[in-house]
């Protein structure tokens, strides 16, 4: 049953991105002459304000965070909401083959990096920290191949080859 929950998440993920890209352009084409960062905000807002409200009632019962817990938390939200944002906001500037290549490779490469400057900060270890590294060289490899494979010549410029 686990492995079905994770397939799920996965698959609303995965989906996640082209209904962000959706979200913007109708919103865009409702509100003209709005910035772009504004309804990256927007979304992401609603996008988490909904999460927190489906998990809040898991909450009742539960004894409160330590202020260390609040300190780890706000860092992480700091920084992962931050990324969030911003994708968010490329989305109203790239193609949809863009998106599909890039932003879910960046996202999953959260997962790798983040625990590798947290331990690099510390100073400290985790275990897996050689698989990670390698997943995350194999990873931006693999990103970059996908970016290369969609990139378009602009129509103004003469085709590539050898010059005359």
């Amino acid at each position: 049953m686990p492995v079905f929950f994770l397939i799920i998440a996965c698959a609303l993920w995965g989906l996640s991105f082209p209904l962000m890209k959706v979200l913007h352009i109708e919103q865009a084409a409702r509100m003209p002459g709005v910035s772009s960062l504004f309804l990256a905000s927007w979304l992401q807002v609603a996008r988490f304000g909904l999460g927190a409200a489906i998990l809040a009632p898991f909450l009742v019962g539960r004894k409160l965070p330590t202020r260390l817990e609040i300190r780890q938390g706000l860092v992480l939200a700091l920084w992962g909401g931050g990324g969030m944002w911003l994708q968010a906001d490329a989305l109203a500037y790239t193609e949809a083959g863009f998106i599909y290549t890039t932003e879910p490779a960046f996202t999953a490469i959260y997962v790798l990096f983040l625990p590798a400057m947290l331990g690099e900060f510390i100073g400290g270890s985790y275990p897996n920290e050689h698989l990670s590294t390698q997943l995350l060289v194999g990873g931006s490899l693999i990103l970059v191949a996908n970016v290369l494979m969609q990139w378009k010549r602009p129509p103004h410029l003469p085709p590539a080859g050898p010059v005359p």
